[in-house]
């Protein structure tokens, strides 16, 4: 029986596990937060200026003082609550830094920068209607904004909402960006569209402007989608234009999902002898060879997963396989 595509994910998350760094994976679109913050007149004795300053530099807790400052000379300065709240957020206060971007919000309520970081803790948070309801005014009035619309679709697409699609092809079409195409994949599955996806996915899989590694992301994708044809057309042309140990283990993962067990091991064999140190390939190969009724390959193949993996999630299953070969 071909498996689900949700078992095709479980299977694609264990390939993350082995030592080796796999292509960078953009599959997840990403809420964008802590943008440069916007040049600021400094109506605080120089404190907001400093806090700008420290923020520049990446000195969240000398930002987080000067802005503090800054409203002891006038706890109404917009951009001082704003530097106070994003320096909180990096420290890791996530109520304290609500508070002040709200208050920002409050003071200045086209503030963009201060909604775009308070969006973001929303989400964090899971209260994506919320983050929506906070963006749209800004949206409706800065509408070519990317920060303000990435995270405005990412807020849709939190909340079920089902014109995050027209969002993220809206931002898509100013940025040209991987992430926020495959939001819009997300939006359509969210929404029910698997074949608009799939056609999606298919045309960027396609386009001779891909990277490889944002066609290894498309590939993943069709293959969640079950359209494991498609995605194994696509993860060749990312190993034609560079092959690598992950990518070969993905294509094995696809041909698995086919029934073409030969296929399979072919690529994890490929995928092994390119990096003997990745341990969710020797696990595959290893079921691959129990597929193909060779016990005898397949204990060695468990056996090099757990010599190389440690403490892995590969290892641990390349563990529990032995115990029931031995059974």
């Amino acid at each position: 029986m071909k498996p689900t595509p949700a078992a095709l994910v479980a299977l694609l998350s264990l390939a993350a596990c082995g030592p080796s760094k796999p292509a960078e994976d953009p599959s997840k679109p990403a809420v964008e937060v802590q943008r440069p913050p916007p040049a600021a007149k400094d109506d605080g004795g120089g404190d907001v200026a400093d806090a700008e300053a420290a923020l520049s530099a990446g000195n969240a807790e000398r930002a987080k003082a000067a802005a503090e400052a800054a409203l002891t000379k006038n706890p109404k300065n917009a951009k001082a609550h704003y530097y106070l709240g994003t320096a909180a957020d990096t420290l890791g206060d996530k109520a304290l830094a609500e508070k002040h971007l709200r208050e920002a919000l409050t003071l200045a309520p086209g503030f963009a920068d201060a909604a775009v970081n308070l969006s973001a803790i929303l989400l964090d948070q899971g209260k994506g209607a919320d983050a929506a309801k906070l963006l749209k005014p800004l949206v409706d009035k800065a509408s070519d904004d990317p920060l303000l619309l990435a995270n405005y679709a990412a807020a849709l697409l939190a909340a079920g909402d089902p014109a995050a699609a027209d969002a993220y092809g809206k931002l898509f079409a100013k940025t040209k960006k991987i992430e926020h195409e495959l939001g819009q994949v997300d939006a359509l599955v969210a929404a029910g569209k698997k074949d608009d996806a799939a056609k999606l996915l298919r045309a960027a899989a396609d386009a001779p402007d891909t990277s490889r590694d944002a066609r290894a992301a498309v590939a993943k994708r069709l293959a969640q989608l079950g359209q494991y044809d498609d995605a194994i057309k696509a993860i060749d042309k990312a190993i034609a234009q560079k092959s690598s140990a992950d990518l070969l283990t993905y294509r094995a993962l696809f041909k698995r999902s086919k029934k073409d067990a030969a296929g399979a091991r072919a690529d994890l064999e490929a995928a092994v002898k390119e990096d003997p140190k990745l341990a969710h390939a020797w696990v595959y190969l290893g079921e691959v060879l129990e597929e193909q009724k060779k016990p005898a390959d397949a204990k060695k193949a468990y056996e090099k997963a757990v010599e190389v993996g440690g403490d892995t999630p590969a290892a641990k299953r390349a563990k529990d396989k032995l115990g029931k070969l031995k059974k």
